[in-house]
């Protein structure tokens, strides 16, 4: 079974029912847990990962990055 991702609801996939919805999903993660969420993102430091990108590997051993929240 395939389940499309999708970010807005403007761009929904009505020939799917394995649809999960991003913001969707968000808003309801907000309206649950609004508290936790704020305490999370107020304890982020800038040296705290925000996203690791790695490669395939297909011209040569695959390699990755972290990237911080540091501007």
């Amino acid at each position: 079974m395939k389940t499309i991702i999708q970010f807005f609801e403007e761009s929904v996939n009505k020939f799917s029912d394995n649809v999960f919805m991003w913001e969707k999903k968000g808003e309801e993660y907000l309206a649950a847990k609004s508290e936790e969420f704020d305490k999370r993102w107020q304890s982020l430091i800038p040296d705290d990962y925000a996203n690791i990108c790695y490669t395939s590997g297909t011209t040569a051993d695959p390699k990755g990055i972290i990237l911080s929240h540091k501007i």
